[in-house]
């Protein structure tokens, strides 16, 4: 039993258990960290082309009703 400890203990060709969910973790961390980044960027753009397209409305109404 102690034989088979000691060879799963020795990673030559890998990494521990443990460093593989640390860096698991780091990966996951910075996934969430662009996500929210992606998120807020998609949604300041939403707005902007929203607020654009409302004053171009607001712009053509005006000009429209003072023609009449």
């Amino acid at each position: 039993m102690s034989i088979a400890i000691k060879e799963v203990q020795h990673f030559p060709n890998g990494i521990s258990k443990s460093e593989f969910e640390a860096s698991l973790q780091k990966l996951q961390d910075q996934v969430r960290i662009i996500d929210q980044k992606l998120v807020t960027k998609v949604e300041r753009e939403i707005t902007v082309q929203y607020k654009k397209q409302k004053n171009e409305l607001a712009l053509i109404r005006s000009f429209s009703s003072s023609k009449a």
